[in-house]
């Protein structure tokens, strides 16, 4: 399971920090020798979200998709143009 870094659980419900930043420093991972994992081991870091599952072993698989929508009803344009 991963940890996010939020500055609230109501932030992380709306999908707001299911980033690790660019260096990774925005999340971590929970459980078995997570107190192990060098970046946070002196970090004054006050709270890390995550999302379990209901029932014992309590991992869950979680997506975020990022979609890209353009309009197909149109023609395309001709952008190069020839002439005299």
């Amino acid at each position: 399971m991963i940890g996010y870094y939020c500055r609230n659980y109501k932030a992380f419900q709306r999908g707001e920090c299911g980033d690790c930043g660019n260096d990774g420093s925005r999340c971590a991972p929970f459980g078995f020798r997570a107190d192990q994992y060098e970046p946070f081991k002196n970090s004054n870091f006050s709270a890390m979200y995550l999302v379990a599952g209901h029932y014992p072993r309590f991992c869950v698989y979680e997506y975020r998709i990022r979609m890209q929508l353009e309009n197909t009803n149109s023609k395309p344009e001709n952008h190069s143009r020839s002439g005299n």
